[in-house]
């Protein structure tokens, strides 16, 4: 089942054919000069171990695309589920938005 189109890929649903369990497959193309770009993602998502997070399952690359499989996230958007779950207000998302957003830009500003 696809799930959502990116700048960069596709994200579809899938399932773990002995388990059953879920997971969500990001598909990214990409070409020989641009392999280096593409494998730095999965570098860092296989670094990345914490509960609010996704947790990466596995990684399959093929000569023309990289497949992540991760565990299967569902729901409706951060912003509503912040105000419905931790019952703040929108000033409050505002905040937490501008942390997030300063927290990305100093890991894409300072490589791990």
């Amino acid at each position: 089942m696809f799930l959502y189109r990116g700048r960069f890929g596709v994200i579809r649903e899938c399932k773990e054919n002995a388990t059953g369990r879920r997971f969500m497959a990001k598909i990214v193309p990409y070409e020989a000069e641009g392999k280096q770009n593409v494998l730095q993602e999965y570098e860092i998502l296989k670094g990345l171990h914490h509960e609010c997070i996704m947790t990466l399952h596995e990684a399959y690359i093929t000569p023309r695309y990289l497949v992540l499989i991760a565990e299967h996230c569902t729901g409706k958007e951060i912003l509503f589920h912040l105000v419905d779950r931790l019952g703040i207000y929108q000033a409050k998302v505002k905040e937490l938005w501008k942390n997030m957003i300063t927290t990305c830009w100093l890991l894409a500003t300072n490589p791990l």
